[in-house]
């Protein structure tokens, strides 16, 4: 695909965004049933002491005088499953419960889904550690408190070709395709044009998952851009690196001692067994021209968030040797 076609893809995308209306998620509702895969247990740990709540604005293990419970609303093959794989083992040693959703397919909270934040509301007061493939929410809006936010990213690119090759060949994800699209590589699904490598919906993932539920956050742009920075540096306790595990859990465990003490000691010992257990089945890679390709048109917002996120981890682990 030449560069005039991705430009010219580009612009029509941020065309279709600039058109869409501004109608918000967070439209007034009554309150509507919402179940979980999993059955939602009292923890037993209560927290009375308040939860250490620190943001990448504020100094280091500053409390903000109020009890919270982590929410995870984790970014697709970023990964997820080491830390979730730890986080189970430590919800017995650390006494938290742990929530993970098993509806994957429902990232943005639509109309009879809204009452998601009133249910977790509720664990305010509790040592939950929650998980979703959900985009960020903003529960000030609802008028409740903030949970302590936590995620982590990898490469645009790297996470777009795991998750490529993830809906192909993965046991339990394996999606209907012909099998001339199955086993079409990477780099032909974005030289063809295929949806799987130039529909937004696909490809942008980073800058809805922290811009939030608003219709503007759907699509790539400007303004997407603008709030999924801000969401991120004001409302997440921590936005790890894939590439920088043992930086993330030694960061983890200490602005969040009550759930993750033990996590980066979890990690060094499981650390091989988890890479085998969880490696995408026929992965494959791309060419450096696929890769330039895609960095300088249609994941230009990715990587713009990404480099942000960098910088943002970069600043607080600095600190945090500091203090």
């Amino acid at each position: 695909m030449t560069l005039y076609l991705m430009a010219e893809l580009r612009c029509k995308v941020l065309l279709f965004a600039a058109m869409a209306t501004g109608l918000l998620v967070f439209s007034t509702l009554k309150n509507i049933n919402y179940s979980d895969d999993k059955r939602i247990a009292d923890s037993p740990l209560s927290l009375k002491k308040l939860c250490q709540r620190q943001t990448f604005t504020e100094d280091v293990y500053v409390d903000e005088h109020r009890p919270c419970f982590v929410f995870y609303n984790r970014v697709p093959k970023c990964g997820s499953r080491g830390l979730l794989y730890n986080a189970r083992i430590l919800s017995h040693r650390n006494h938290f419960t742990w929530i993970s959703s098993k509806q994957y397919r429902d990232e943005r909270l639509n109309h009879s889904k809204i009452s998601l934040p009133r249910k977790l509301s509720r664990y305010n007061t509790k040592a939950v550690f929650y998980d979703k493939h959900v985009h960020y929410i903003n529960f000030t809006r609802l008028h409740l408190p903030q949970p302590a936010y936590i995620n982590l990213i990898r490469d645009p690119v790297d996470r777009m070709i795991s998750w490529y090759y993830f809906i192909r060949f993965e046991k339990g994800h394996i999606r209907s395709m012909t099998d001339s699209e199955r086993n079409m590589s990477f780099d032909d699904c974005v030289r063809s044009s295929h949806p799987d490598c130039v529909h937004p919906f696909n490809y942008s993932v980073l800058v809805p998952y922290f811009c939030g539920l608003d219709e503007f956050c759907r699509y790539p742009g400007p303004k997407s851009l603008a709030q999924a920075k801000a969401n991120l540096k004001q409302h997440y306790t921590i936005v790890g690196l894939a590439d920088q595990m043992e930086d993330f859990y030694w960061a983890l465990e200490r602005l969040l001692p009550d759930y993750f003490r033990g996590i980066l000691d979890l990690y060094r010992r499981n650390e091989s067994k988890m890479r085998a257990e969880y490696k995408t089945n026929a992965k494959g890679t791309c060419s450096n021209e696929t890769r330039s390709l895609l960095k300088r048109n249609i994941l230009i917002e990715e990587y713009d968030l990404y480099h942000f996120a960098r910088k943002m981890f970069a600043e607080l682990r600095n600190k945090m040797l500091k203090t």
